[in-house]
């Protein structure tokens, strides 16, 4: 039987698609979510300081978890290599990897050690060969829907919003931050083809 022969079944289904669409989550293709759960056993992590790990041979496992974190636990992503952003949730550090690079460095800090670094804290697209400038960010972003991203920016300017694909300009934006320094990003353009996405302050 297929949800879609019967009207109860077709609208759970809807109900679930469009509760997806609301919530926080990457959609990816399937066969990226069975990459990923088969790249689990192959992770190479090694502590290598006391709060500091290497990680290795992650295939396409690109978010890790550390846990047993303070309320001033944070990422230092001066010591770090290969972050692209972290985000806190229910006493954990998530941390977003960076594919472009082989193997990451993760250092965890006890205090705000993130200093004049920006970084993702959510996307909706995919962020991968993360360049972080003098003043901005340069990345390459794939994914499904609006990008929907939510970076931390350390100054309080304006910044321009570049998307293009190929050399070709399709989309630009001005954006302020909030007080805090959260910068919301929501491109409206097809991301099922790489994107070339620059945030540069004014």
């Amino acid at each position: 039987m297929y949800s879609g022969e019967r009207p109860a079944a077709l609208s759970a289904v809807k109900r679930l698609l469009n509760l997806a669409r609301r919530s926080p989550l990457i959609p990816i293709p399937a066969s990226d979510y069975a990459a990923i759960a088969d790249s689990f056993f192959d992770v190479d992590i090694q502590r290598v300081e006391a709060e500091v790990w290497h990680i290795a041979n992650r295939g396409a496992l690109n978010t890790v978890r550390l846990d047993a974190t303070t309320t001033k636990s944070t990422i230092d992503l001066q010591r770090s290599r290969g972050v692209i952003g972290f985000r806190k949730l229910n006493g954990s550090i998530y941390v977003a990897l960076d594919s472009a690079v082989e193997t990451a460095i993760v250092a965890k800090s006890a205090g705000a050690a993130t200093g004049n670094v920006p970084y993702v804290i959510e996307s909706r697209w995919r962020i991968s060969k993360l360049k972080r400038t003098q003043c901005g960010v340069e990345f390459t972003a794939v994914g499904f829907g609006t990008s929907q991203m939510t970076w931390h920016v350390p100054t309080q300017k304006k910044y321009k919003i570049q998307v293009s694909r190929a050399g070709q300009a399709l989309w630009t934006a001005a954006v302020a931050p909030s007080p805090k320094g959260k910068l919301i990003l929501d491109a409206p353009i097809d991301a099922r083809q790489p994107l070339a996405i620059s945030i540069t302050c004014q």
